[in-house]
């Protein structure tokens, strides 16, 4: 059975799936702090959990010994990556990152509804308009990123595609306002013609 095209919901479109899709897989990239590598290696190799209670059973104190090692070693990962980017500047991307895909999404959501007039339209236009500013923006900060950190450019390059994509799908779907200005139209002037009657 089909759908009506104005009874569809925002499920069954391309612009918001996508945006959901990115706003996900962006995160992810920022809970990691945009997969920035902590260090090179690490200093005391590297024991397996059961190795180390395989030690700490056989001696204790060397057992104790490695695991405040590792928490000693974890502590100096996290302040030489503080002194050489400081907290601050991955905190403020991290934030205006996930408020610009907030921003990307809740515009789709917004522009969604059907316009039953020229108002009604101009908000849905502005609100694409919007969406497509919000991944201009995000192209922005990502790029920024890659500038002052030390970002694998291959990790943010499938989003930086991504975003692209999804400017492609907002501009095609902003176009087919123009359908709905002519049905708007149509339906204006026959309801002049019926009150001129």
């Amino acid at each position: 059975m089909a759908v009506l095209k104005n009874e569809r919901g925002i499920s069954e479109m391309e612009a918001y799936n996508t945006a959901a899709k990115l706003r996900a897989e962006l995160t992810r990239i920022l809970l990691r702090n945009f997969g920035i590598k902590t260090t090179k290696g690490k200093y005391l190799g590297s024991f397996t959990e059961e190795e180390i209670k395989k030690i700490t059973e056989e001696n204790p104190r060397i057992g104790k010994f490695i695991r405040r090692a590792y928490k000693l070693e974890e502590e100096l990962e996290t302040h030489e990556i503080l002194r050489e980017y400081p907290a601050w500047v991955t905190e403020m991307l991290r934030e205006k990152v996930i408020t610009t895909l907030n921003n990307l999404v809740d515009h789709v959501v917004r522009a969604n509804g059907y316009p039953v007039n020229f108002h009604e339209l101009e908000i849905r236009r502005d609100y694409q308009n919007a969406a497509i500013k919000d991944c201009e923006i995000l192209l922005q900060d990502l790029q920024y990123a890659m500038q002052i950190l030390p970002i694998d450019v291959n990790k943010l390059l499938p989003y930086v595609d991504k975003v692209e994509f999804e400017i492609a799908v907002l501009k095609g779907w902003r176009k087919a306002n123009g359908k709905i200005a002519k049905r708007i139209r149509k339906q204006e002037a026959s309801k002049q013609k019926a009150e001129g009657k």
